[in-house]
């Protein structure tokens, strides 16, 4: 607990202080880095913990330079995928990060290879920060088509929180389509 409590406050104070994320990046990276390497493949810890330590970790990213923080998220995301797991906060901070960096798009594929395709084919409930995440993305990287018949699948889920994002995402995309795009996408439907 006083680990999580520890992490909150690191990101509260980043939120808070955007222009303090350099001292404290520069001071708690290191701490808060080395508990990553040891928390995220470590089976037993929950998603709940390793929620915390991302969203520290993404509110100290979110302010730095893509210069610091591309290698930083190549790192997680390698750890992330050596897991084999689907959390939620996987998700969230790929989503946080992609909000700031339009950099992460060419990660999505494998992202969408390693996490989100796998995580679909299981008979795993799709979670909500999943399609968060997605509308982060532009649609250049997403398969419009794919994203569309797994809305509709997140809709017989009877969540009303899934359905909802799974929307919310499948409209972010076309809003963010160009026309010519948008017309052969409705056409083929």
């Amino acid at each position: 607990e006083t680990i999580e409590t520890a992490l909150d406050i690191i990101k509260d104070c980043c939120y808070a202080s955007p222009s303090s994320v350099s001292y404290i990046f520069e001071l708690l990276w290191p701490i808060v880095s080395e508990l990553a390497m040891n928390m995220i493949p470590n089976p037993e810890i929950t998603n709940s913990n390793l929620s915390y330590i991302l969203s520290a970790m993404s509110a100290m990213q979110v302010s730095l330079t893509w210069d610091v923080v591309g290698p930083q998220i190549e790192e997680i995301y390698q750890l992330i995928k050596s897991t084999g797991r689907y959390e939620d906060c996987f998700f969230d901070y790929f989503g946080t990060l992609r909000n700031i960096f339009k950099e992460i798009d060419p990660l999505y594929p494998q992202i969408y290879e390693d996490l989100i395709l796998p995580l679909t084919q299981s008979e795993e409930p799709l979670p909500p920060s999943l399609f968060l995440m997605i509308s982060q993305f532009t649609p250049e990287v997403i398969d419009i088509e794919w994203l569309s018949m797994t809305a509709i699948q997140a809709l017989n889920d009877y969540r009303t929180d899934v359905g909802e994002d799974a929307l919310n995402s499948l409209q972010s995309m076309m809003f963010n389509m160009s026309k010519d795009n948008l017309i052969k996408f409705l056409q083929s439907v």
